[in-house]
Order: structure tokens, then sequence, then C-alpha cells
């Protein structure tokens, strides 16, 4: 396959993106089929807690690998007008259409919302937007730390996300500088390592050997430690970091052989907005108007509906250039 190097880079960081968004969706299927009362397995919450290492690292290290590349050779206003745009402008938009429909289903839905809500997201993010929530303060503190300490400043904002991330256990669950010391070091280890974008091949053997790695760390810290992903300890931190690279180098050898994780991961903003909307409305549907019990179909349809209607939803708003519908367009104004 003869490809531009540059479309191999952006191919195999949205292939990166694929394989996360997917995991992504797993996971909120099947924690809606578990807090609904449908099913729950061990088995499923081992996994669960796997995957939870390392599926949202996976999307601040992604983050991060960027932020060079969007702060070099534009003025402040446009950076921030851009993280305007992709960041803020769709969670607030979208976080208050979620909290909108979850408050008129709120008899058939897993989470009680009320209009009283939306005043609440400027300062507690709902459901799954607390990630744009994270990225957008995430973004603006390694901005500062740069701005302020020039050279040094990199290195600073190293030492204070790890701080963080072994102070996050003082902070109470669901609390957002929780979220944030939790997944910030991700974003800065992102920064550090922009130059992976240049990557555009991998060897089975590093495949091999990252993947032996992450089973380890997660046998470690699931079976030896009997831990979860929610202790953040150095083991949590290592699991998360083979979980990424493990990603990466899969990906970079999937160049070969299909693209259609690249299609996803090219969608993978309008799928992570409107996944829960989606899955969580065919789950009620099923459940409560069909009276499916079959785990099977719960899962299968679910995952299909929560990955390939916002997908559909996504080419349909590009070809249309229906720009306001995820993002403002002030950037371009």
């Amino acid at each position: 396959m003869n490809k531009d190097k540059n479309l191999n880079r952006l191919e195999w960081i949205d292939s990166a993106k694929g394989i996360g968004i997917i995991l992504v969706v797993y996971g909120h299927v099947y924690r809606g089929l578990r807090n609904a009362g449908i099913f729950e397995s061990e088995t499923f919450n081992l996994i669960d807690s796997v995957i939870y290492t390392f599926h949202m690292p996976l999307f601040f290290v992604l983050s991060g690998l960027f932020y060079f590349s969007s702060t070099t050779n534009n003025s402040t206003k446009q950076i921030f007008l851009k993280k305007i745009d992709y960041i803020v402008y769709p969670y607030l938009i979208w976080s208050v259409v979620q909290i909108l429909v979850k408050s008129l289903m709120s008899l058939h839905t897993n989470n009680e919302a009320s209009l009283s809500d939306i005043g609440a997201i400027l300062i507690e993010p709902k459901a799954q937007f607390w990630f744009l929530y994270v990225l957008f303060f995430s973004f603006l503190i390694t901005f500062l730390f740069n701005s302020i300490f020039k050279e040094k400043g990199r290195y600073l904002n190293v030492l204070f996300a790890i701080i963080l991330y072994f102070s996050s256990t003082n902070f109470d669950d669901g609390n957002i500088l929780k979220l944030f010391s939790e997944n910030y070091v991700f974003f800065t280890l992102g920064v550090c390592l922009y130059s992976l974008t240049s990557l555009n091949n991998t060897s089975f053997g590093f495949v091999f050997v990252l993947l032996a790695s992450l089973s380890i760390s997660q046998w470690f810290l699931h079976c030896y430690l009997g831990d979860d992903y929610t202790q953040k300890s150095l083991i949590t931190l290592v699991c998360a970091v083979f979980g990424v690279f493990a990603v990466f180098a899969i990906c970079l050898k999937l160049l070969n052989y299909t693209n259609y994780f690249s299609l996803i991961g090219s969608y993978s903003m309008e799928i992570y907005i409107l996944h829960i909307l989606c899955a969580s409305g065919i789950r009620i549907v099923l459940d409560k108007f069909f009276s499916v019990e079959n785990i099977f179909i719960h899962f299968s349809i679910g995952m299909i509906v929560g990955i390939f209607i916002p997908l559909l939803i996504g080419v349909t708003v590009r070809r249309l250039k229906i720009t306001y519908i995820f993002n403002s367009g002030l950037a371009k104004s």
C-alpha cells in the first residue's frame, strides 16, 4: 500500500480514536444494562475495569499529541477560538440537549435529570461531557505553563500533573477536580510525545511486547492486588500507559490491512457526543416496549446503534455543511 507519510500519520491516529470510541460505547452499553438491572456479570465487570484503565487516557494522550501543532504559528485569539469552536461549543449545546432529552424521559432512564441541571453545566459537567470539560482546562493550563515558564514550562507541567494524579484520591468520586487530576497527566504525556505523530509503522514483535506488558500489568492490578481502575496508583498509571501504547502499535500495523477503524475514528467526536442518547434510547425501546431479555441482542443492537447512528449523522452533517450542529464556526470567521 503506497501512501503518503502524512496520510499514514492521520490514519493511524484516527484508527486509535476508532478503537477508543468503540471501547467507550461498549463501556456505556454495558453500564447502561447493569444500571437498569438487565444484566451484570463478574467477568463483564472485570472487562469493564480493564477498559477503563486506559480508554479515556488514550483520548487525552491523542489530544496532547497535537498541542504544539495547534498553538504554533497561531495567535492567542485564534488558538482559543478553535478551542471554543470544537470543545466549548459542542460541550454547551449537547449538554443542554442531553439534559432536556433525559428530563423528558426521566421515567425510563437510569439517571434522572432536570432542567435545573442546565444551570450547573458551567461548573459540573454531566455524563460523558466531563471529557470535553476536562480537555479544555487541560489545554488552558498547559498553555499557561508554557506561556509563563517558556522552555521550563513543559517539565514543570509534567511534575504538576504527576503530583495531581497521585493526589486524586483526596477528591470525592464524580468531582470535577478528581476527574481533572486523574486525567491531566495523560494530556501532558501526549504533549511530551508530540513527535509520535511522525510514526508510520511498527513491528509485530513490538506489538506483542506491548500486549504482553499490558496483560501482565492488568493481571497484577486486578488479580494479584485485587484492585480495579478506580485505585489511582503507580500500577494503574502503568496499565494506562501500556494500554495507550498497545493501541498505538496495533493501529500502526492495521494501516496495512484495514481502514475501518480510521473511518470510525474520524467521527469519534460525533459518536462521543451522541452515543449515550442513541444507545440508551435503543435499550429503553428493547426493554420497555419489546421486553427483550436476550443479552446478545441488547449488546449487539446497542453497539450498532451507539456507533453507526452518530456516524451517519456526522457524515450527513459534514456533507450538508451544517457546521453549527457540532461546532460554532468562530475560528473560521
